[in-house]
């Protein structure tokens, strides 16, 4: 991609009253109904991941993005799914100079009252979404909603045909469904069903929980919390995200005799799952999968979750997973 910037200056009367500068970039961009992804007419397999960089954007700064594109590269990955949320503009910026293709979730997910007032509010609020990012070509697509639920009829519809009155160039998806969302070998069966090459021709969301780093652990919690001996400590574990019944139960991961083992047991878990999933899928490119976004690249706020890189920019044993299979 190339990029250029042009400048608006509106004036009255021969005065300058407001001047505005931005960049963007000319390309074409074609999804087709099988998840095919086209840049320029060239099809491009996607090894994306999903971000949430922080739950508190204003400290999302320069630095901090400029990291994050430096870890997202060095991962190999060459998409990203802003997930559920909308980003600062300094960071779909980052990604148009680094050229990741951008999957990028309206900031609504699941289920919300069925009222005019709200339909209304959210209509508004995805075409202002659109109108600010339009310009930046590393957006590829639009989704209006995450696993809709109750509003799936009545709200999804009415987001979609919004945006498509803001941009008639990009893909629409009016929602990220759950058929493209598999977590064999965490929320149910086991790893090795992804000899299946589950979610087919497009996987928006894969992979399982590791804990982060003792480093890390130690932030979380405090000595007689990291590691549990009562109900009310797997209860703060679970505030920062733990799910025990999918770790011990359907990941059968072995606790061991300390907290490092236990980190230890867990990352392998996530390596070697992420390390097998991906492979598949890309042995697969082209013929039975056409894309796929590995859920989730860094933590959101310090806590256990299905991260490759924690939220202090710690790589857990997954990262280097990712970074071989992509």
């Amino acid at each position: 991609k190339r990029q250029y910037e042009f400048t608006a200056t509106a004036q009255v009367e021969g005065s300058v009253v407001a001047i505005h500068s931005d960049r963007f970039g000319i390309r074409t961009i074609e999804v087709t109904d099988d998840w095919r992804f086209l840049l320029n007419g060239e099809q491009v397999f996607i090894r994306g991941t999903n971000v949430i960089p922080t739950l508190w954007l204003a400290e999302y700064d320069q630095a901090m993005i400029a990291r994050d594109i430096q870890q997202l590269r060095a991962a190999n990955v060459n998409g990203v799914r802003v997930c559920v949320h909308v980003n600062r503009k300094e960071f779909y910026a980052a990604c148009d100079e680094a050229g990741l293709l951008i999957w990028n979730d309206f900031a609504l997910q699941w289920s919300y009252d069925d009222t005019d007032d709200f339909k209304a509010n959210a209509i508004q609020q995805i075409r202002d979404f659109v109108r600010m990012l339009y310009n930046h070509p590393s957006i590829i697509v639009w989704a209006c909603q995450n696993e809709p639920v109750g509003n799936r009829i009545t709200l999804t519809p009415l987001l979609a045909a919004a945006v498509a009155e803001e941009d008639s160039t990009r893909r629409i998806v009016p929602a990220a469904t759950f058929d493209q969302h598999t977590y064999n070998g965490w929320y149910s069966g086991s790893m090795a069903e992804y000899v299946s090459v589950p979610a087919a021709p497009f996987c928006n969301e894969y992979g399982a929980q590791a804990l982060p780093n003792l480093e890390t652990m130690q932030s979380i919690f405090d000595a007689s919390e990291i590691w549990p001996t009562t109900q009310e400590h797997w209860e703060k574990w679970a505030y920062h995200d733990f799910q025990h019944e999918q770790t011990f139960n359907v990941a059968a991961i072995e606790r061991g005799e300390n907290i490092e083992t236990f980190i230890a047991n867990s990352q392998r878990y996530q390596y070697d799952l992420i390390k097998l999933s991906t492979e598949i899928y890309r042995q697969n490119k082209y013929t039975r999968m056409n894309s796929v976004f590995q859920f989730m690249f860094m933590d959101a706020w310090p806590s256990i979750t299905w991260s490759v890189v924690d939220y202090y920019r710690r790589p857990k044993l997954g990262y280097e997973a990712l970074r071989l299979a992509f």
